[in-house]
């Protein structure tokens, strides 16, 4: 005798089951972004304010002439304020 196929329910038995994969698979995907991508992110971050000088990085921005109310020396002079 061959097997009857399942047809009360189907739908709901079904549901359940992919829902608890896709829950798993959610976890685990969230788990290996954490470990690969986000740790290593913060650990820069935590490099970079570790090492970060503000006071050259301002001297670097004037020598080169960004703002436009002090000169690449460093001075400032009344005609510049107008």
């Amino acid at each position: 005798m061959s097997a009857v196929p399942q047809l009360r329910n189907l739908l709901r038995t079904k549901v359940k089951k992919d829902l608890g994969i896709g829950i798993v698979l959610a976890i685990v995907a969230t788990a290996v972004y954490k470990v690969t991508i986000n740790d290593v992110r913060i650990k820069k971050y935590e490099e970079f304010h570790r090492t970060y000088d503000a006071k050259a990085h301002y001297q670097r921005m004037i020598k080169a002439g960004v703002f436009q109310s002090i000169r690449p020396d460093g001075s400032v002079t009344a005609e510049d304020w107008k």
